[in-house]
Formats: C-alpha cells, structure tokens, sequence
C-alpha cells in the first residue's frame, strides 16, 4: 500500500504516482518568485482574483469531468494551502473549454501544486496522454528534459488489447459478457495492467469506455447483452466495477459469486440500479453467512427480480402488475349545485364565451367599482395521470398574487385589481383562451348560497348571494416571445355573484388559480378495479412433512392454503427461506390471498 508520507522529488522519467496514475516527466522545481506571483500578472475572474491555466495534450471532451478529477487529485496533495479536517482543498474554482484547451481558474497560491504536475500523464480511454499545463506561475518543462512519451503505436496496441479482450470474452449466441477471473486472464497478465489495486480501477472504466464506443446506441447495447459474470474477481465490494451499471443498465443477468461481499452494504453501489433484472447470483460470498436476512434488501433494490440464487422470489404475476396501468384517481362525487334559478348556470355560461371573445364587454356587464379580481400562479403544482404541459408562465407571473412567495405588502397590494379599469388591463396580458363548452366533462362546478351580499346602489334588497367554483383546463395560443403555440392550462376559478349591475347580477370578487394541465381523470367515472388472483398452485401429492409445514406457515400468515405452498414451493421447502420471503412481499399481495 502506497504511504502517505511525502518522501522526496518526484523522480524524471516514466514513473507511477502513488496511486498508480502512469506520470510522464515532471516539472523543474518552481523557485520561490514564482510561488506567489505578482497581483498584476493575476487574471481577474469574475471579479475575484484567480489565475487561469490552460490544459492541453487531452483529445476526448466526453472525459473533461474525469480529467479535472485528475487535476483535482494529484494537485490537492501538493497544494501549500493546509487541507480541513483531512478534506482536500476544492483546487479548480472554474472551467471551460475552447476547442483542444481546457482552461481552469485557480487560487494563485495554488498554482505551484500544478506547476508540480505538469507533465503528468492522464489514463485516458485513448491512452496515455501527457499534459501541457501553461499560465502565469507555470515553468515550462526544461528543453533538455527527457520524457518517455506515449507514443500512437503505444495508444494504438493498447486500445487493441482492449477490444481484443471484449472480443474473447463476448459470446455472441448466449449474449454474455464474461468478465470473471479477470486478473487470470493472460493477455491481461501480460499487459501488467491488473497488477495493483490502483491499476484495477482504472482497468475497469477504460474497459466500460470502450465497450460503450463498440456499440452504435443504447438500443445496440440492450440487445446484444443480456447477461454479465463478474465472479471470481475477489471483489470486496463494486468500487472498480461500478461503471457497469452506467454502460449496460439494462441487463437481465448479472453474476456475482464467488466474490468477497461481506454485506449488502458492498452492493449499495448498485441500489436501484438495473430496472430491468431478473436473475442474480450471489452465492459463495460471505454475506450469505455474515448478514441474515440479506435477501430482504436485494429484494428491495431491484423491482424485477425474479430469481437469486436460483429461488424464485417474485412470481410473473407481480412482475406483470409493474406494467398495469397505474390506478387513476378515484372520481370526485357530485358537486353541491344550489342554483334554483339557473343564476349561475346562466352566468357561467356567457362567461367563458365572453372571455375567450370579447373580455372588454364583458367586465363592463358584470363588474362594477368595487368588484376585485386576483390571479396566482403555482407552477410547481403535480397531479393527474398524463404528462404535464410544462410551458413558461410568461404572461401571467408578473401579475401573480400567490400569497406563499409573494409577501411584500405593496405587491400583494397592487396585484389586486380592483374597478373594470384595473380588471380590463390585468384582462388584456392574459393570452388569448379557448375554452370547452360546459357540457362536457371537463369540468368540475360547485354553486351554493351567500347570504350577507348587497347591492351596493340598493336597487335589490333580500337577495341572497352564490359562491360559485369552477375547476377545470382551457387552451391557451401562446405567444410570448416569439413562440406560436397552442398549449393547456388547468384553472380554478372562484367567483363571489352578488345582487346589482345591469343584469342583476354583479362580480363581487373573482379569484383565478393556474397550474400546469395534467388530465381530468379524477371525475371519469370509472369501472371496478381488477384485483390480480393469485395463481394456483397445481395439485400435488404433499409428503406428511411438507403437509406440516403448510400448516404451520398458514397458521402463522393466515394464507389461503394454496398461496402458502406458492411460498414453500419458491423457499426450496425451507421454512425460513419462505418466511423470508413472506416478509418480503406481503404488502404487495391482494386481499384475496389471505383467508
């Protein structure tokens, strides 16, 4: 294991660093002038004081994360700047790319840990491949310095060893990927590159690199490899080989055996990962013996799962029920309609027609000098089945009075219109609607009496009020800037009808709530929902010992007598494996599976 202690020069020539990283060369030492270089020869970044560096000699732009990673690392341990509580420094405060350069700011003091680096070689997918660090407080390497490049035939062989492996190890008719006993592998052991710990951890993504490059798309991927064997690498634990999950995420088989996992903790890389397989295999691995229970959370990480270990721990029936159509909302009930007259109905009718027509003509109708309307946006709002319109709020965010993020007393003041000349202006940014006639079913309207609401120029008296409330979506022709579209919005509209104006009925006040369209689902009226039966299990002659041992599990679990002989049956006959996997999915099982 590499030590930790700073021991001397770095020596010339071909060399590794401590961590394995292949280090061409090196800087001549900096002398102290320019430790610290002048604030005038400092680059001024964004008005903080940074010095750029400009990074050449990479060719891939996909690997700039992994090669500022690389910066980060071998600079941070020979940063002056003392690292916090063991947390290297943050090295790279900014960067970017034009064209082949890389360039990075740094804090100035910080530049003589890359000027040690200079020259150091980045494992790329390509190869090695040397870098050429300039910028102020930088040296440049001395003329008569000699360094052992890595030349192309150098890249060349090495890419070819790579696939040359992919090749051998690939079996085209089981569409398996055979990576285990990878450091047995003679090529492999010939090349030295699975000698070391450090050098198997650059192996492994170089590896998923190039097996990425080998296929056209993530559709190619997908079919031409369903199966990965990783068993009998020692592994213990997926820190080399976690990028498999990156490269071919939807596998269905996956060998894992003979390995060193001591717990599920070593797999957590993977939680979550793989949607899609079926078949894992973790035996010969000492959590079997070390985590009791272990199967529980494997269960858990992987939705599809049907066999581990070679036991069945899912039926096709609950793999099935993932791809059912996920149950829409319950439909609303009828709302509370108190509309005798047919006031509101009539309203409501020659509303919507009047605002998706002429708006103007309608505020002089119904809205008087005391009539108020308001309008909030939530644009985080989720719900209904179907995808959202995620379309911009241009148009209506700059006059939204939603009392959560607006909390100034002077916006919520004059976001409140009140009188048709402030409503007629608030009116004229909204783009123009399109909305439904009111018998279909895109709608949801409540209307109920509100007593106490007079008429301001008393020509009614005794009139009782009406709250009314609707809910639903219209179209919107957006336009804002330059789009040309027409997109859904869904609404709530609350209006408060009084008694005046110059039908006898006025807007008292008028609140309109937007949010993202997501569907009306949630009033359709809707069938019984099919519950899945559990499959029989077929007629076979029990041993008295297995008799037994459904009795005891039907006891214990109350199943249906033919649902604990599933669960036996998928337990091998084990009991404990089978209250294992009881445990496991008896929140997914219907009703009827219980007595």
């Amino acid at each position: 294991m590499a030590s930790h202690r700073r021991v001397g020069g770095i020596r010339k020539h071909q060399r590794r660093d401590r961590d394995g990283d292949l280090v061409m060369g090196t800087a001549p030492r900096v002398s102290p002038a320019t430790r610290h270089p002048p604030r005038s020869q400092q680059s001024a970044s964004h008005g903080s004081n940074y010095t750029e560096l400009r990074i050449t000699g990479w060719t891939d732009e996909k690997e700039i994360p992994r090669l500022i990673q690389f910066l980060e690392r071998h600079s941070s341990r020979r940063s002056p700047n003392p690292s916090k509580g063991g947390v290297p420094p943050i090295m790279v405060k900014r960067s970017k790319v034009v064209g082949n350069v890389l360039t990075i700011s740094v804090r100035p003091d910080d530049v003589i840990a890359f000027s040690k680096i200079n020259g150091f070689s980045f494992a790329s997918a390509h190869g090695n491949q040397k870098l050429n660090i300039a910028g102020t407080g930088i040296r440049s390497r001395s003329p008569n310095h000699t360094t052992v490049s890595a030349a192309k035939p150098q890249t060349s062989e090495t890419i070819d060893l790579f696939k040359a492996f992919l090749e051998r190890r690939y079996d085209a008719n089981l569409k398996l990927l055979n990576l285990s006993s990878l450091a047995t592998d003679e090529e492999v052991a010939k090349s030295g590159m699975f000698e070391t710990e450090s050098r198997q951890s650059k192996f492994f993504p170089v590896l998923m690199t190039i097996c990425d490059r080998q296929m056209k798309n993530a559709e190619a991927k997908r079919d031409a490899i369903h199966s990965v064997t990783l068993s009998n690498n020692g592994l213990p634990n997926l820190g080399v080989v976690k990028e498999l999950a990156i490269t071919l995420p939807e596998i269905k088989n996956l060998d894992l055996s003979s390995n060193k996992f001591t717990s599920t903790k070593d797999l957590s890389a993977w939680k979550h990962k793989f949607r899609g397989l079926e078949h894992l295999i973790l035996t010969d691995n000492p959590l079997e013996t070390s985590q009791p229970g272990w199967e529980q959370d494997i269960i858990k990480w992987f939705p599809r799962l049907r066999l581990l270990n070679g036991v069945q721990v899912r039926t096709e029936a609950q793999i099935a029920r993932l791809d059912m159509p996920k149950q829409t909302p319950p439909p609303c009930q009828n709302g509370l309609w108190l509309d005798g007259d047919k006031i509101a109905e009539n309203f409501l009718v020659e509303f919507f027609q009047g605002f998706d027509n002429d708006r103007n003509a309608l505020i002089q109708k119904y809205y008087d000098s005391t009539s108020t309307f308001t309008m909030n946006v939530n644009a985080k709002a989720r719900g209904g089945v179907v995808q959202h319109n995620r379309t911009p709020w241009d148009a209506y965010l700059p006059q939204s009075r939603n009392l959560k993020f607006i909390t100034g007393r002077r916006s919520r003041f004059f976001r409140k219109q009140r009188g048709p000349d402030q409503i007629q202006t608030a009116w004229a940014q909204i783009p123009p609607t399109r909305h439904a006639g009111l018998d279909t079913n895109k709608y949801s309207m409540d209307c109920q009496p509100q007593p106490g609401l007079p008429d301001p120029s008393g020509q009614y008296s005794g009139v009782t009020g009406l709250m009314v409330t609707v809910h639903g979506e219209y179209e919107e022709h957006r336009t804002a800037r330059g789009a040309n579209e027409i997109v859904q919005r869904a609404f709530d509209r609350t209006f408060m009808l009084g008694p005046g104006g110059l039908s006898g009925v006025r807007v008292v006040s008028d609140m309109l709530c937007l949010r993202a369209a997501g569907g009306h689902a949630a009033w359709i009226p809707q069938g019984p929902t099919e519950v899945p039966v559990p499959i029989a299990a077929p007629a076979a002659t029990l041993t008295p010992e297995q008799e037994a041992m459904v009795v005891h599990v039907c006891t214990a679990t109350n199943l249906k007598r033919e649902v604990a002989i599933q669960c036996l049956q998928a337990g091998n006959w084990n009991l404990e494996a089978a209250a294992q996997l009881f445990t496991a999915q008896k929140d997914t099982l219907p009703p009827d599976a219980f007595n």
